[in-house]
């Protein structure tokens, strides 16, 4: 399976993919190179693998003989209907599609499109989260032109590779997207349409902008948890501690918490902006209006928001730096070679010192100081579970 594939991968997930993507496009920017992407939306894409091109290409990639023709019966003689209330439609077979729901389901649909790489040019690169896709390429200025090429070409072998393969793109929402302020905002065609330009995308969960900042995110992330917040409070009329705390704790901080190594705020308003949602929720608790936000969060053996991305920042590099994530971050952290007691625990960065704020805002590079100033006996822990647990205490998160 090749690295660009995130999706239903052992210890691979939305944000290992986000922070290799974004870790180019905030490089590049600092460097100032130009980056096109192109984000490819495949149409039903789970429903459109064809069963006999799947047992083909796993004849291909030597799967032995005996475990091919399992997996041809287990797709082989579904069918499936419609039941609306108590009215039911005939049923009919199933001949493409991935059982969904199903444990080999997502490996089978992983094995299909893991081929798409292949067809690319050189240098152009792209990323996957299941059917989630984007490709893109960076360049200097003076070789847009060359580059632009490129990414065209390599959007139309796509576009051959799903024909040839009976999968099918969704040109209205195939977007392009350009970072760089040298960008000339080439034009890109899939099936002789020209696609759609935007300046931000929703990838993955996390709102990207051309400018590389986290603020639009940020901003969309505090509305949508102050108005999950006013529902709960409007659901739930106690304003005890008990009632408050789990659901702060089980529904509104996953939403402000979500991917945060990703998109961890470097600006003071964007700090603001998050932290004010665990603002409004403890003043709403019985008895702590009155109170600063800090002897609230005291008084609730509650850590700010801000501390708990620093505890999940950290945990992500944890995890990279000693291979439990595969990630190309973890060219850029690197280990100190000084064999004094304690110092090779110590990171420094494979890069030069950036620039600009999005670079140094960036989880590689905010990481390094958050790590550094840790206590040796910390980073020198050897397993996942006891550097967590260590890390949660010292943190007091």
């Amino acid at each position: 399976m090749h690295a660009s594939q995130h999706g239903f991968q052992r210890a691979q997930s939305c944000t290992s993919q986000l922070l290799e993507f974004l870790k180019d496009i905030t490089l590049s920017l600092d460097q100032e190179l130009c980056v096109d992407v192109i984000y490819i939306d495949f149409s039903k894409a789970f429903d459109k693998v064809n069963h006999t091109l799947l047992l083909t290409k796993l004849k291909l990639r030597n799967i032995p003989e005996p475990l091919t023709v399992w997996i041809a019966s287990f797709l082989s003689d579904r069918r499936q209907r419609v039941v609306l209330g108590k009215a039911y439609s005939e049923w009919l077979p199933v001949t493409s599609g991935v059982p969904q729901g199903s444990v080999l389901g997502p490996l089978l649909f992983n094995i299909y499109v893991d081929d798409i790489d292949a067809v690319l040019q050189s240098g152009v690169k792209v990323k996957k989260f299941a059917d989630d896709t984007k490709i893109y390429v960076t360049y200097k200025p003076e070789f847009a032109s060359q580059a632009a090429t490129k990414l065209q070409e390599s959007l139309n072998a796509v576009s051959s590779w799903c024909t040839k393969w009976l999968m099918e793109l969704n040109v209205k929402k195939t977007t392009t997207m350009y970072f760089g302020k040298q960008n000339l905002h080439a034009e890109y065609t899939l099936n002789n349409q020209q696609l759609k330009q935007t300046t931000n995308t929703r990838d993955l969960g996390i709102i990207v902008s051309e400018s590389g900042r986290v603020s639009e995110h940020c901003k969309s992330v505090s509305m949508r948890a102050r108005r999950l917040t006013g529902v709960m409070l409007r659901t739930f009329q106690s304003r005890k501690q008990s009632v408050i705390l789990p659901i702060l704790k089980s529904i509104i901080r996953p939403v402000v918490e979500y991917a945060s190594p990703v998109w961890c705020p470097g600006l003071q308003k964007d700090i603001k902006e998050i932290e004010s949602v665990q603002r409004r929720v403890t003043k709403c608790i019985h008895g702590l209006k009155e109170q600063p936000y800090a002897e609230r969060l005291q008084s609730l053996g509650l850590p700010s928001l801000q501390a708990r991305r620093t505890y999940f920042d950290l945990l992500e590099c944890y995890k990279i730096t000693h291979g439990l994530v595969r990630s190309e971050c973890k060219e850029l952290l690197l280990f100190s070679e000084n064999s004094t007691r304690g110092y090779h625990t110590m990171l420094h960065s494979a890069t030069r010192p950036p620039k600009l704020n999005v670079r140094k805002h960036f989880f590689t590079e905010r990481v390094l100081n958050l790590w550094n100033n840790l206590p040796r006996e910390i980073t020198q822990l050897s397993t996942y579970h006891q550097f967590k647990v260590a890390l949660r205490i010292h943190l007091n998160v």
